[in-house]
């Protein structure tokens, strides 16, 4: 198989074209992918990020974790967090397979987790170069304790 970049500043929209002499699984698989890969960027470009009335530009991989309170959403990084234009059911669809629901009001950015442990508290999610940290419901524990340990 054949790859090749091409560019045309005539063009006004980027576009993929897959070009073959017979349709393959290995065909069906990468279209499938390229257009999950396009749903996903068009969706995280829905969710706007606000702070103090003002729009922000944050990189959902730099989000820690989403969190509702009285009935809003935040998005955390490691030392701010904004208001988020979205609910936590359109996030959870939005943000792929980094992002897990952990809790009724909290979705964590995985990659992003440094630790899981019991606590007298419960389920304690601890974050890379952060003091933030969150719970997880027993509901949802187990699911991202196998996400961090390899599984999907």
């Amino acid at each position: 198989m054949k790859i090749k970049l091409e560019f045309d500043d005539e063009i006004s929209e980027d576009e993929v074209i897959i070009k073959a002499n017979q349709d393959s699984s290995q065909l069906q698989n990468l279209y499938s992918m390229l257009q999950a890969e396009v749903t996903k960027q068009a969706q995280q470009a829905q969710i706007e990020f606000r702070k103090e009335n003002r729009r922000c530009v944050v990189d959902v991989k730099d989000v820690l974790f989403f969190e509702t309170s009285e009935n809003k959403v935040f998005a955390h990084t490691q030392n701010d967090f904004y208001q988020v234009n979205a609910k936590l059911y359109q996030l959870e669809e939005w943000l792929g397979d980094d992002f897990l629901r952990i809790s009724k009001s909290g979705i964590v950015n995985v990659p992003q987790v440094m630790a899981f442990s019991k606590s007298v508290l419960g389920n304690r999610i601890e974050f890379f170069d952060s003091q933030k940290e969150l719970y997880a419901s027993r509901r949802y524990a187990k699911k991202l304790n196998d996400k961090l340990n390899g599984g999907k």
